[in-house]
């Protein structure tokens, strides 16, 4: 009897993390005020809490608390917490900072706190790499399936039978740019997969999410991917020789090149999808912003 039920509060604790991780990049609802980010933001924690009991009832069965041994993590988790904490003590509407209503919801005390314990459960949750594996393969089809319906809306494919999305700037993700930075973050990641799992479908994952990043060409974008792949450089420099495959640090190498082409050297090409037009502050801008913040 213990063991079925602590084999079901594991799964309990498993099945709504492998949902968090599927389900973000293409969750929304229709019929609320706030399309994307609050429906995104109630799914996630809901599911992370759920996810926290089945944790916690699988702890009480065995009769003690088994944590992974990473104290430096634990401890930067803490910090972050606890730093995010004193800024909403101090804040001049401490209320709206906690719960994120009627602000952003994304950046309340109570968002960074989900996705710290996510971070935790995710740690203390899955005990194989084959579970590892698993849970980015999730993300990545999910990726790419919010960067397809990102291309057809981009191309005035409207699937979608709503009158929000009879438009091209609608998305999964938030704006065309956003998704843009969301795939370039899932690139390198994908890449890794095909060499490591070799199996066609990450092969085909990596060229759907180059593609992607090629046709909406942004700036933040190939730097963000800039970033991934020196980070994978770096690991690869400090592993273990013979760790690393001679075919992955040619691609890596490859990809960093291309990269750095299309960071300096933005191409728009006859059949690229028209994209909507950015706004930001200039530099000089941003400076003056800032000055007056903290003149305030």
């Amino acid at each position: 009897m213990l063991s079925l039920s602590f084999n079901i509060f594991t799964w309990v604790s498993k099945i709504p993390l492998y949902l968090a991780i599927f389900l973000i990049p293409l969750f929304f609802l229709p019929f609320t005020q706030d399309i994307l980010d609050y429906p995104k933001q109630i799914l996630f924690l809901f599911l992370v809490f759920l996810s926290l009991i089945g944790w916690l009832g699988k702890q009480f069965i065995q009769g003690k608390i088994i944590l992974k041994e990473n104290k430096s993590l634990y401890l930067i988790l803490f910090l972050i917490l606890l730093f995010f904490s004193f800024s909403t003590i101090f804040s001049l509407w401490p209320a709206a900072s906690f719960w994120g209503w009627p602000l952003g919801i994304a950046d309340s005390l109570l968002a960074f706190f989900s996705f710290l314990l996510f971070g935790f459960l995710f740690i203390n949750t899955f005990q194989s790499g084959k579970e590892v594996r698993l849970v980015v393969s999730l993300l990545l089809i999910s990726g790419v399936m919010a960067g397809l319906f990102t291309l057809l809306q981009l191309y005035g494919v409207f699937v979608l039978p709503f009158d929000f999305s009879q438009t091209s700037l609608f998305n999964s993700l938030g704006s065309v740019y956003q998704a843009a930075i969301f795939l370039a973050i899932l690139l390198p990641i994908s890449l890794v997969l095909a060499f490591q799992i070799k199996k066609p479908i990450f092969w085909f994952t990596f060229s759907i999410l180059l593609g992607l990043i090629i046709l909406i060409d942004f700036q933040a974008a190939w730097i963000v991917l800039l970033l991934g792949i020196l980070t994978l450089i770096i690991f690869g420099l400090i592993s273990p020789p013979g760790k690393i495959k001679s075919g992955l640090t040619i691609a890596l190498m490859a990809l960093l090149i291309l990269s750095i082409f299309f960071l300096f050297f933005p191409l728009r090409f006859a059949g690229f999808p028209a994209l909507p037009l950015q706004a930001s502050p200039g530099f000089i801008s941003h400076l003056e912003i800032l000055k007056g913040v903290y003149g305030e």
